[in-house]
């Protein structure tokens, strides 16, 4: 969620610029041969899993904010706000992506270590930070921007350790299948659909309430963008 707030605001360049970090970070945690497709009611599972890892990762994620909210725990309840919207994509996501099968003849695909996924995509955010926050209309909010990430490295950090022993896809023994452009045009398509601009708009409102000083000129901005 906060890459993509980010890149609403950065624009076209930067989301194309993630959703590439993400397939590079999947191809980097590929394993030798391949496994079994998920079957989509396994997919589905192991997707809430994760969105349930997240949200108890989250808690002890948000002092990420408190130097730039006046009011920490009123951010907190900014983005626990948003997390139905999170759920709502994550399933969007999953239908656009046609990553699972339902076949009898259980297809294999590429086999991805997605615990190894989850310690590269921390490092990969890290690294990519400069580059992923050099967009101009990000730089009247450097301070709520570098927050964001530290926030869902942080999650992403807390995800990893609750997976140490092993994913829900281990343990069904089973992968999405995972395709580009399909990825990067089920993206666009779910936030198009679920109105994607409107929620980072209502979030920067609230987190502006929150005492998000340095938002005070760009919301104005982010309700244009929303507008109709």
């Amino acid at each position: 969620m906060c890459l993509l707030f980010v890149s609403t605001v950065a624009g076209k360049s930067k989301f194309d610029k993630v959703a590439k970090i993400a397939m590079e970070v999947l191809n980097q945690a590929r394993l030798p041969g391949t496994i079994r497709q998920c079957r989509c009611n396994e997919e589905e599972i192991c997707g809430q899993q994760a969105i349930q890892q997240a949200t108890s990762c989250a808690p002890g994620c948000y002092g990420s904010f408190n130097r730039v909210a006046s009011n920490p725990a009123a951010l907190q309840g900014c983005l626990n706000q948003k997390i139905p919207v999170l759920q709502q994509f994550l399933q969007c996501i999953i239908h656009e992506a046609g990553s699972c099968s339902n076949s009898a003849e259980q297809p294999q695909v590429t086999h991805y270590d997605f615990r190894r996924a989850l310690q590269i995509g921390v490092a990969r955010v890290q690294s990519s930070r400069g580059e992923i926050l050099s967009s101009s209309s990000l730089k009247n909010i450097q301070g709520f921007a570098n927050a964001l990430l530290d926030f869902g490295v942080c999650v992403e950090s807390c995800a990893a350790q609750q997976n140490v022993v092993g994913t829900c896809f281990d343990r069904n023994g089973c992968n999405p299948r995972f395709d580009e452009r399909k990825a990067k045009r089920g993206l666009k398509s779910c936030m198009k659909r679920l109105n994607w601009k409107q929620h980072a708009g209502q979030l920067c409102d609230c987190a502006l309430g929150a005492g998000v000083a340095e938002l005070n000129r760009f919301c104005p901005i982010l309700r244009l963008m929303s507008a109709p």
